[in-house]
């Protein structure tokens, strides 16, 4: 049998670089050498490690630990036995290498003394041989290093023997595949220490969802734990590192995990809810044995540093209805230095918010200015509403029935307002400001005549009437009348007042431009007449309107001011907002930049008539096709049908979902339908991402919406004036919440963004001090041209992200959850003399785009030596050609 084995190291520029925390990550959290569990002081008896007294029940511990203990190993014995006598078979694995650049440079400062030839073969054991077994082959760094493996593309421990043919590849630390593996198993020495100590029943004990570390959930009952009682947690941890604790992996049928957990309703419950047909699985590392589908690091003392961050609440799969559980966050790190901190002053004033520093910012307005000019070609108006309304408008949507706990409230003046949680309540009095028709109408409506009176002399005049198309109504608003007066209209915030005016010299006395432009923009008024010259009425604007001039037996003349409809009253209306939204999620259920208390969307909202949804929801679909073809993702569609309590008839249901299902079809998009899952007010399309890793996201919204309309009493126009209709509101977004964009392109790019995206799109490195100059010249050009441009002298200016540096990278955000605060900070680096290969070295692991190497040559030609990250080679260019390359580039979105 043949296994093909890839050595893969991976150093992305989202280096995880250690969190700085105002709870504490002392560096006396080193676990190597582990301090003992517990110390004595001197001259006293009491122990030195202890936290908060807290009563816990030895004995049933003990002997809960005893028979998970005793349970593991018997059924690990077992399955020893059964795999001894079925393996011997040989196998063989080819060896190949491929390595970067980058990576050749870090191998040959870790691998300077292994040589690995591509193509070699070797053999091993069919159930017997191990990825361990493979590393320890090629040299003790290897296996010293190599954290988890991945066997034909499926995570795999390194102490789990090979089953059969192969494709193998190792990963380290530096790798997304090995950090979160071991921030993984790190949770489960945090686990252990929790149990032991406080005899708590555990929960969940995953690695975060974006990987920064690390948590464990779990029951105490009364005990609620705080920094006070981390010293204890972490000497736990520290005695389970010092011991060298194997994690062994054991595979256990519903039965046997049903007794093994008996006393843990928690983990019961996790359980019975596996599919039938699931492989079940179960991890042990020192007493501690736990339910977990794995992989995990080889043994505990890979953690060389841990330190516990903040506890929090949480409840017990997010439902306030369940138990409240404490919550210890963690980070740990395989080397001392790694762990680093800087405290944050009044990090638990902002949990469940961001800062975002300059890096960070420029790829968030960057997503924002892509949306805005995809609004643009595609029909949307973008508007900007409150952050906070009175709580009458929260009635009016039912908000503040339903959704109050979620709302962040306060009092102002004896009244109550309420931060908005979402845009849509406000656009819906934006859509009712004015009346709305099926259709673009004129000022002048078409059954409408303009009538204008021109002559001299006569008290009657000479009359004309005419009939205008739309548009035109501003350029038709005057009156010719050089003898006499001429009327015009003088408008006062929201009245109109009639007057009159001596006539000028002029043959011609044009309404002033203020009328023209209010005529076309001003909202409705009554029914009413402004009166001749001399004689004065204020009226009140209240409905839509359109001039009607009619002539009078004499020179005198009014306007009939009719019932009508304005030009931007329309159907479609697409209205769009970022506005920052604020809602009160539960601390337990906060996550990274994914879950957030306050954030933005790419929010919009489409009023149609029911004979639209179809095309809006298809130029949607397609609006959401391109953005995500962009960025490199894959979408899956289903359709989501009307629920067992629904609002509104059926008949407008039936028809909702059937314009829906026409599209979806006319998309050219494989969809599924999701059987009564709509929401109770509408049909949705749910609509989830996957990544360069194929894991799966809700980002983009499309849902149909009945409910608001009919409580705003929302209407517009119909062919037949006189009758009213309900608008269709349908929801809309693309990014969803931009941090959790953020948070998802920060994994899918891997820190290598694509130049249009990127915060460091390029540097310039002069070869030495003489041509220094010119390369701050060349700096400037870019730098004028609106690109992110960096410039590398001896006052350094790029990070050095070698293996073994304890410097930071900079990812260009700062984000709190819960009180937890992760800084990716750039740290200040010493000025040194570097070899300019050195700086294009450590510029291409800052993943900067393009490298632009002047020397005294290029000086004098003008010229720069352009190296694209990632590639060895480089080509010579004009600083005007670059640029013209660049702007491509991004229109391109590469």
């Amino acid at each position: 049998m043949r296994c093909s084995f890839k050595w893969r190291l991976s150093f992305p520029l989202l280096h995880r670089a250690p969190p700085r925390n105002a709870s504490r990550l002392r560096p006396s959290s080193s676990l190597s050498p582990p301090p003992p569990r517990m110390g004595k002081k001197p001259g006293g008896g009491q122990p030195a490690a202890s936290g908060p007294d807290h009563p816990k029940d030895e004995a049933y511990l003990q002997a809960v630990i005893s028979k998970r203990i005793s349970a593991f190993e018997s059924i690990k014995s077992e399955q020893v036995a059964h795999l001894q006598s079925i393996s011997g078979d040989a196998i063989k694995y080819s060896l190949s290498l491929s390595l970067s650049l980058s990576v050749s440079l870090l191998l040959s400062l870790w691998l300077s003394l292994v040589t690995l030839p591509d193509g070699s073969v070797k053999e091993g054991k069919k159930w017997m041989s191990t990825p361990l077994d493979i590393a320890k082959g090629i040299s003790k760094s290897l296996a010293a290093n190599a954290l988890i493996s991945k066997v034909n593309e499926v995570l795999w421990d390194m102490s789990r023997p090979l089953e059969g043919d192969c494709n193998l590849k190792l990963y380290t630390f530096e790798s997304d595949e090995g950090r979160d593996t071991f921030w993984h198993s790190s949770a489960h020495i945090l686990g252990q220490a929790l149990e032991v100590e406080y005899g708590c029943k555990l929960c969940i004990g995953p690695c975060t969802t974006r990987g920064e570390g690390f948590y464990y959930d779990a029951f105490y009952g009364e005990l609620g734990l705080n920094e006070d009682h981390f010293k204890r947690i972490e000497t736990g941890a520290a005695k389970a590192v010092g011991e060298k604790q194997p994690f062994e992996r054991i595979e256990v049928t519903r039965d046997q995990a049903l007794e093994m957990f008996s006393e843990n309703k928690f983990k019961i419950e996790i359980i019975r809810e596996l599919p039938e047909d699931k492989t079940i699985t179960v991890y042990r590392c020192g007493p501690l044995v736990d339910l977990c589908r794995g992989p995990h690091i080889p043994n505990t003392s890979f953690v060389k540093a841990l330190a516990c961050l903040k506890a929090s609440s949480a409840y017990w799969r997010g439902n306030k209805d369940r138990e409240s559980l404490q919550r210890v966050y963690g980070i740990s790190y395989p080397d001392q230095k790694r762990l680093k901190y800087d405290a944050i002053a009044a990090i638990d004033l902002y949990p469940g918010s961001c800062f975002f520093l300059p890096h960070g910012t420029r790829i968030y307005s960057k997503l924002m200015e892509f949306i805005r000019n995809q609004y643009w070609d595609r029909g949307y108006q973008e508007v900007i509403t409150p952050n906070i309304y009175n709580m009458q408008l929260w009635e009016t949507s039912g908000h503040a029935a339903n959704y109050r706990e979620n709302m962040f409230l306060l009092e102002i003046e004896k009244q109550e307002f309420g931060l908005k949680p979402m845009n849509c309540p406000g656009h819906c009095k934006m859509f009712d400001h004015r009346v709305r028709s099926y259709r673009a109408e004129a000022l002048v409506h078409p059954q409408h005549r303009l009538l204008w009176v021109s002559g001299r002399g006569s008290p009657h005049g000479t009359y004309r009437r005419a009939q205008y198309p739309a548009g035109k109504a501003s350029e038709l608003l005057w009156i010719q009348d050089s003898s006499y007066h001429a009327s015009t209209l003088d408008f006062m915030d929201l009245h109109i007042r009639n007057s009159s005016v001596e006539s000028p010299k002029c043959d011609t006395t044009r309404l002033n431009d203020m009328l023209s432009h209010y005529l076309l923009r001003i909202g409705p008024v009554k029914k009413s007449w402004i009166l001749p010259d001399k004689m004065e009425k204020e009226t009140t604007v209240e409905q839509d309107f359109a001039i009607y001039a009619r002539t009078l037996q004499s020179r005198n003349f009014h306007f009939e001011v009719l019932n009508s409809i304005l030009p931007c009253g329309k159907l479609p209306l697409r209205l769009a907002d970022f506005g920052a939204l604020h809602r009160n999620e539960a601390s337990g259920a906060l996550s990274g930049l994914t879950r957030v208390r306050r954030f933005q969307q790419d929010d919009a909202h489409i009023f149609c008539r029911e004979s639209q949804v179809k095309d809006e929801v298809k130029s949607a679909l397609e609006f959401i096709s391109h953005v995500y073809e962009i960025f490199g993702f894959t979408f899956d569609l289903k359709l989501s049908t009307r629920p067992e309590k629904y609002l509104g008839d059926l008949a407008t249901w039936d028809k909702a979902e059937a314009a829906l299902t026409e599209a979806l079809n006319e998309s050219g998009k494989p969809w599924e339908i999701n059987e009564a899952d709509g929401a109770f007010y509408g049909p949705k399309i749910d609509i989830s991402v996957s990544d360069a890793l194929n894991r799966k996201f809700q980002c983009a919204t499309l849902q149909l919406d009945f409910q608001l309309p009919s409580r705003f009493n929302l209407s517009y126009s119909a062919e037949d004036e006189a009758k009213k209709e309900r608008p269709v509101m349908i929801h809309r977004a693309i990014l969803g919440s931009v941090e959790r964009m953020f948070a998802i392109l920060l994994e899918h790019y891997k820190g290598k963004w694509p130049l249009w995206l990127s915060p460091r799109q390029a540097i310039v490195c002069p070869v030495s001090e003489k041509s220094e100059a010119y390369a701050l010249k060349v700096k400037d050009q870019i730098h004028q041209a609106r690109f992110y441009v960096d410039v590398d002298t001896s006052d350094r200016t790029i990070q050095k992200k070698l293996i073994d540096s304890s410097y930071l990278q900079d990812v260009g955000f700062l984000f709190i959850v819960s009180g937890i605060g992760f800084d990716y900070v750039s740290s200040k680096n010493k000025k040194r003399e570097i070899s300019c290969a050195q700086q294009v070295r450590e510029a291409q692991l800052a993943q900067y785009n393009y490298i632009l190497v002047v020397g005294e040559a290029e000086a004098a030609t003008g010229e720069v030596s352009v190296r694209v990250r990632d590639k060895a080679d480089s080509s010579v260019m004009m600083v005007e050609e670059v640029l013209n390359f660049f702007r491509k580039e991004v229109a391109a979105f590469r």
